[in-house]
């Protein structure tokens, strides 16, 4: 597995930038790559990308030099596995409310003593089981593999001195939209009680 230049930047403190795509498209993926983006998000959640489509996506990504990052529609290891095993350097798991949640989704993305998450030797990021071995590549995959929680409720916000605590996760990522319409102002992601509890959760 490669080295997630991603994680080392952030781990550094060094702002990052990059673009979310809602459909498959490598060309636009190495674009963006071009252009100097760290990261693209690759919409598994809200587009009309698959798993089986998301690889040569996650291909162009590391050949131009771009983290891909993959946002899969749920926070269950049947629905996250699938795109690790075809390389994406890390996840953005959406709806994240509780410890509870945080800790499921670190278990699936992160394999033992970290988490729990179904070894296949054979997959490519693992070199197809001709890069050296399989506990040297579980090693590389929980040390580079990238843990983003989404905070879309007003919940999530309430319960965030917990979820800071669960280890293994690398960035939480407040969703307004989300974020506006659980407290009953769909769409209103400027409104006084909207930013309210926006900073509320920045300060945490």
């Amino acid at each position: 597995m490669r080295e997630n230049t991603l994680k080392q930047k952030l781990q550094a403190g060094n702002a990052v930038f990059g673009v979310m795509i809602t459909f498959p498209s490598p060309p636009v993926v190495e674009m963006l790559g071009a252009l100097g983006f760290d990261w693209v998000l690759i919409d598994n959640e809200h587009g009309s990308i698959t798993v089986d489509n998301s690889e040569d996506m996650i291909r162009a990504a590391e050949l131009s030099g771009i983290a891909p990052i993959v946002r899969p529609v749920g926070n269950k290891p049947e629905i996250i596995a699938p795109f690790l095993d075809r390389g994406a350097w890390g996840v953005q798991v959406p709806h994240v409310n509780t410890p509870a949640e945080a800790f499921a989704a670190v278990d699936a993305v992160k394999y033992y003593p970290q988490g729990h998450r179904g070894i296949f030797s054979r997959s490519r990021p693992a070199g197809y089981g001709f890069s050296g071995s399989t506990g040297d590549y579980i090693e590389e995959a929980n040390r580079n593999t990238l843990v983003c929680l989404m905070l879309e409720e007003v919940e999530a916000i309430d319960n965030l001195e917990g979820l800071v605590q669960v280890d293994g996760v690398d960035v939480f990522f407040i969703g307004s939209g989300d974020l506006s319409q659980s407290m009953g102002y769909p769409g209103q992601q400027t409104h006084p009680e909207v930013q309210e509890v926006m900073e509320r959760g920045v300060k945490v």
